[in-house]
């Protein structure tokens, strides 16, 4: 009673006194009007939406109405407020009631509530019309809405030169936003707005004066950017700082940026961090992915890739589509987390779904090649993905659709879509789309207007000076020739001839180095790039050249000795340090480079590149035998420098204890700041220490982590994405249930799709969960096949694997002769287990003393899985692969095919129909070779040569494990001639580069010489090792002509030759067949098929059917061939078939007008023995020494260096290898009465001190 009297009284005084009653109002409206209020450039009363706070503006806004029931502006006010706090029903009787008495924030309020449908229904016009009201005020915010009105065509038609008016009114009074909305509009050119950059420039620097912080930015980009004035960096950078000191996120983030890369000042990390930090905790989201980028690479922080992933997280949060695919790419890898592909897939799809063009791009090649992931392809999905990319209004996107529709690798081919995609990227100004536009006009059977049109693109871009169609019009290649395109290249040539711009003239090579518009010739590219009026340019191109080449040794040995020369010295310090990092790669150094190289690893590494350093330290560390502290320094050196591999090494010296204290605290974290710093073998080895499979003592283990299977389990999932055979120890803890529950589902996905991509281990794996019924039926037979196909690959755990199937009955009753050859053979092939079971059992070992052994009978690889139906017989699985790989074939891409191509060989080599798998392989190796000719423009490609001469290798392999010697012999000699006509393409480059390609490739000519060899053909082996040994072969007889120049390539017979030409053939014309059907079903997959089209449809899949009949008849015939090649033979035919194919021995006359008391001795080194070919004045014999070639390597590397030592006792080391190396070679020798021998050696076998050997 007090209250209300006190109030009363309080209010009939202030009546009675003049003035007071209108103060007290006024005092009530104000502190509501300081709450609730929206503030405008004309009074900066009020707050924000977002700093509102409901409950504290409703009282005051409440008892300010109370006071003042008919004040619109305190009506608008409570309704704002009561917006905010949710109750809207409440909210529009306010707004409604304000802004019919004219409040004109109200009005803004209500246009926005039917603008979007918020509480009242949808109404365009009514918006637009409440918009209107406020065309002749000062309210900033209902007039920019007025304009965006005008502009989006919101309720009105769209009137651009109304919202430009009215944005400029808005600006008028005061609003910041709207300046940089025009100032947007102008810069993009967006909404019908004419693009003008002047126009842009002004409207931000009236924002930025308005106080619009992100205009500032804004600003700072153009002038970084050189948008409607000259770039300049400076300026830029002390724009970005204004913007950033004025508050914008995106300011302090684009500052970081320049202080990251060093542009308009000095390169300063620390900064960029610290900027980039800044940035987040205003909210910028895209800094928080780049933040992320910062921990992923050690930008200005140390590598951390565990920060890198939760910033991702952050920002994928905050809607950022870009970080969703840095999350998906790391899931897809397995960089610091599992590899989840299903999880990577989801964050493409999200960001694909939010409009993210890269993310579409990602997914639709997720979709389309995600085979034995575990996550199903769907190509229908992708296809309808790139067609989506390819209609955005980004041309770069509707060129990467062309690229996938015209390759047909993820999806089908259609040739008429990516025409379509590669028009609209030219006409959007991406000048790359021409060259790839021309070649699919050229594919697409083209008729005279379309050869017209490929010819007028073509001019029209020489004539800008584009270097592929300079090189294309002077010197015509393969897609042109066989298009018909008649073109005079003198004039063209004469151009070129003139040039000396860097980039036009290395476009140039590089088009003669790619060889499809223009004809491949490398040398003649290097000749053009020399022209080049900066030297370094050319220098770069030839470098490129041989790492495209795959010839990182002479890549580096070029640059080793460019960087010792004055031009190289002479160039400016920040152009040295780019050409370096170029090269600074892990591809650049991937090869294994013995103790020759050392020299090379350094000098590289004194010129600061960090892959070198960590080369080089290795090769000093020769595991090790060699310099450990040296090699500790220099590792140190590369980790400072960035190198991750290094900083594992450092964990692999401490747990060996090479020149460091044996620690496993100290090796778990170098393999912990390894792993952060992105390199994730280190992840097997933390699997191994938590395992307990490292040997530390106890007290070398003070102070580290416990054993912990659980962590185990953890780190091998994070191993698994490092290799195949990770997978497989992974998949034998799912079925443990080691360190995790037990998942046999997911251990047999693992092990199929290791098996699948080629891992021996993982047959063993599947073999011995066939043989426990371990999340498969329990089958010993389909184990025993499994650990067959293991073994007939030359690897020595198959071996292993055949030792104990025999010892142990697995799949088949216990076979001591058979432990015994498996056993020899293991041995063989360099298994320390094997040497060991020997030397327990003897080389007569029997199955009692074998299974006595520690460890010889293995445990169960994992509990067995009740309730799983059996495999589907052979003839059923036979069945449903053979459905699906036609399937591929006719409507799949070419992922599809050769994932069901090889699948099928899989099943029949498993089951041993080598008959069906020859059948099958032509048939995949021709489809591949038709698949090379759409990629490379030709299969006379140097590239195309290289993959498919790797085709036909693997195929040779396969044949061979499978017991087919001759095929094998016929796949290895195809896969060698095309190595050859490789070889040829590079004829015209440096020796040294041609010496290199040798060495590169050297294991498939020693693999055929190696057969030839067992076989006792040694007029094949002897033509093999003269290709082999190119640079010294031709020495022995003296024909420095062709010193070199080893192009001859293996004969094949004539029924090869004939089956051969029929396989060119049936390819070609498959090709050419499906082309044809190809290009009409793209029209109707796009519904332009005419009733002529459609007639023609018909036919040409009538053709196709025919081509493919054809095709098969014609390979059927091929294969045939192929399995008869090892049918039985009589001992007249036998020695028939050996003289019509043995060649004429050179150097036997060679050898003979030098004596009888001369050899020629030739060595091939192979993984498991030294192939000895000796050659005397009148025969040839081939002697083999099994050998571990590690051990060999690494007993030559210790002789050397005890020689070196001057060490007192050298004879035994120099009887050891005696013995293992050269002994039975010897006695041959001494037997045939040869005193003088020249040597023609291989591999480490260059480095012996021969005559030093003790006998």
């Amino acid at each position: 009673m007090r209250r209300s009297f006190v109030l009363s009284a309080g209010v009939s005084i202030a009546a009675m006194i003049p003035g007071h009653a209108q103060a007290g109002q006024e005092d009530a409206r104000k502190p509501c009007a300081q709450e609730a209020r929206l503030p405008t450039p004309d009074d900066k009363t009020g707050k924000r939406f977002d700093d509102l706070v409901p409950d504290r503006a409703i009282e005051l806004c409440r008892r300010a109405l109370e006071a003042h029931p008919d004040d619109a502006a305190t009506m608008a006010n409570l309704g704002r407020a009561l917006s905010k706090a949710g109750d809207g029903k409440a909210s529009l009787g306010l707004i409604e009631r304000a802004a019919a008495a004219g409040n004109l924030q109200a009005v803004n309020t209500l246009a926005s509530m039917y603008e979007t449908g918020n509480g009242v229904p949808k109404d365009a016009a009514r918006a637009f019309a409440l918009a209107k009201l406020g065309e002749k005020g000062r309210n900033a915010w209902l007039l920019g809405r007025l304009a965006d009105y005008y502009l989006n065509g919101t309720g009105t038609p769209v009137n651009v030169d109304a919202a430009l008016a009215t944005y400029a009114r808005a600006a008028d009074v005061g609003h910041e936003g709207a300046a940089n909305a025009m100032a947007d509009h102008y810069r993009f050119g967006s909404k019908g707005v004419p693009k003008d950059y002047a126009l842009a420039r002004k409207w931000y620097e009236r924002a930025m004066a308005l106080g619009h912080a992100d205009a500032v930015a804004a600003l700072a980009y153009m002038t970084d950017t050189g948008l409607g004035a000259a770039a300049d960096p400076i300026e830029a950078r002390k724009l970005y700082k204004l913007a950033s000191d004025r508050g914008s996120g995106w300011g302090a983030e684009n500052l970081g940026w320049m202080f990251q890369i060093g542009r308009g000042g000095p390169k300063d990390p620390a900064e960029a961090a610290r900027y980039m930090r800044l940035a987040v905790d205003r909210g910028q989201a895209s800094a928080m992915r780049r933040l992320g980028h910062f921990y992923r690479d050690g930008i200005g922080l140390e590598r951390d890739i565990q920060m890198a992933i939760a910033w991702y997280r952050k920002a994928a949060d905050e809607d950022d589509d870009d970080a969703m695919i840095e999350l998906g790419d790391l899931a897809a890898n397995g960089k610091g987390m599992p590899r989840d592909e299903a999880a990577s897939r989801d964050w493409y799809r999200k960001a694909a779904e939010a409009g993210n063009a890269r993310g579409m791009r990602k997914l639709a090649y997720d979709l389309a090649s995600s085979e034995f992931t575990g996550v199903p392809s769907d190509n229908p999905a992708a296809l309808k993905w790139y067609h989506k990319l390819g209609e955005t209004d980004d041309p770069e996107d509707a060129a990467f659709a062309a690229d996938a529709l015209a390759e047909g690798k993820a999806v089908p081919p259609d040739l008429k879509a990516a025409r379509k995609y590669y028009e609209k990227a030219l006409a959007g100004g991406v000048e790359d789309s021409g060259r790839p536009l021309v070649e699919t006009i050229l594919r697409d059977n083209p008729g005279d207007a379309e050869r017209a049109y490929a010819l007028r693109i073509l001019t029209e871009h020489a004539g800008k000076g584009a270097g592929w169609a300079l090189a294309a019009l002077a010197h015509p290649g393969p897609m042109i020739e066989a298009a018909g395109l008649r073109i005079d290249s003198a004039p063209w040539r004469a151009k070129i001839a003139t040039l000396t711009d860097p980039k036009v003239l290395t476009d140039v090579a590089k088009a003669l180095q790619a060889g499809k518009l223009a004809k491949q010739q490398f040398g003649l590219a290097v000749q053009y790039a020399r022209a080049a009026s900066d030297p370094s340019v050319a220098k770069e191109y030839q470098l490129k050249l041989m790492l495209d080449l795959r010839l990182q040794e002479a890549a580096l040995r070029e640059l080793a000795r460019y960087a010792e020369g004055d031009e190289f010295k002479a160039l400016p310090e920040g152009r040295r340090t780019a050409l370096l990092a170029q090269f600074d790669t892990p591809y650049a150094f991937n090869f294994n480079g013995d103790e020759s190289y050392i020299p090379l690893f350094e000098a590289l590494a004194k010129l600061g590149m960090r892959e070198a350093a960590a080369k080089y330290a290795w090769r000093l560390l020769d595991d090790g035998a060699g310099d450990p502290t040296a090699a500790l320094k220099w590792f140190e050196i590369a980790a400072e420098r960035g190198s991750a591999d290094a900083q594992r090494a450092i964990g692999y010296l401490h747990l060996k204890g090479f020149g460091v204290e044996k620690s496993a605290v100290k090796a778990v974290r170098a393999w912990e700041e390894a792993y952060r710093r992105g390199e994730t073998s280190a992840a097997m080895s933390l699997a191994l220490y938590y395992k307990g499979d490292l040997e530390f003592s106890d007290a070398e283990r003070a102070g580290a982590p416990q054993i912990d299977r659980a962590q185990a389990f953890e780190w091998m999932q994070r191993a698994a994405s490092f290799s195949y055979a990770n997978a497989v120890v992974l998949a034998r803890m799912y079925l443990a249930g080691d360190g995790t529950k037990a998942n046999p589902k997911e251990a047999i996905r693992l092990l199929r799709w290791a098996v699948h991509c080629g891992d021996y281990s993982a047959r063993v794996a599947l073999g011995e969960t066939y043989l426990h019924g371990s999340g498969v039926a329990k089958d010993p037979e389909m184990a025993l096949r499994w650990f067959k196909h293991a073994a007939g690959t030359g690897w020595s755990g198959g071996a292993l694997a055949m030792v104990r199937a025999s010892a142990l009955g697995w799949g088949m009753k216990a076979d001591a002769k058979q432990a015994r050859y498996w056993l020899a053979e293991a041995i063989r092939r360099g298994s320390d287990d094997a040497k060991k079971w020997q030397a327990a059992c003897g080389a007569q070992a029997t199955i009692k003393c074998l299974i006595k052994i520690e460890g010889f009978t293995p445990i169960p690889i994992g509990p067995e899985t009740e309730g799983l139906a059996a495999e589907p017989a052979f003839e059923a699985r036979e069945a449903v692969l053979r459905k699906d790989l036609d399937t591929a074939v006719d409507n799949g891409s070419e992922f599809a095919v050769f994932e069901g191509f090889r699948s099928l060989e899989e099943h029949y080599l498993l089951y041993g129909k080598m008959d069906q798998y020859l059948a099958t392989k032509v048939r995949s190796l021709a489809i591949k070779e038709a698949a090379l000719t759409n990629r490379f423009g030709s299969r006379d490609n140097y590239f195309a040569l290289i993959e498919s001469s790797c085709h036909w290798s693997s195929a040779a392999k396969e044949a061979g494990g499978g017991g087919r010697r001759e095929a094998a012999l016929f796949f290895a000699k195809v896969a060698v001639n095309k190595l050859q006509d490789a070889r040829k393409r590079i004829s015209d480059l440096d020796p040294s580069i041609r010496e290199c390609f040798i060495r590169v490739h050297q294991d498939r000519y020693r693999y055929l010489a190696g057969i030839f060899m067992e076989m006792g053909r040694f007029g094949e082996a002897e033509h093999v090792l003269a290709m082999l040994k190119d640079f010294e072969s031709y020495n022995y007889t003296r024909d420095k002509r062709r010193e070199g120049e080893a192009f001859d390539q293996m004969p094949l017979d004539a029924k090869q030759t004939q089956s051969i030409a029929a396989f060119d053939a049936a390819t070609a014309a498959l090709a050419q067949a499906g082309a044809a059907r190809d290009r009409l079903v793209a029209l109707q997959r796009q519904g332009t098929l005419t009733a002529e089209q459609q007639q023609e449809l018909a036919a040409a899949t009538t053709a196709l059917g025919a081509a493919q009949t054809a095709f098969r008849g014609e390979l059927g015939d091929l294969a045939n061939v192929v399995a008869g090649l090892d049918a039985a033979m009589t001992p007249d035919q036998e020695a028939k078939a050996d003289r019509v194919a043995a060649i004429q021995p050179r150097l036997i006359s060679t050898v003979r007008r030098l004596g009888k008391d001369v050899a020629a001795l030739h060595a091939v080194v192979l993984p498991d023995s030294i192939h000895w070919l000796i050659t005397t004045a009148n025969y040839q014999k081939s002697v083999v020494v099994p050998i571990d070639i590690t051990a060999m390597r690494k007993d030559i590397g210790l002789y050397r260096q005890a020689i070196s030592d001057k060490a007192v006792f050298i004879t035994d080391p120099a009887s050891k290898l005696y013995k293992s190396v050269f002994e039975p070679v010897d006695k041959a020798l001494r037997a045939a009465g040869i005193r003088q021998v020249m040597l023609s050696l291989d591999d480490a076998l260059r480095y012996l001190p021969m005559a030093a050997l003790h006998d």
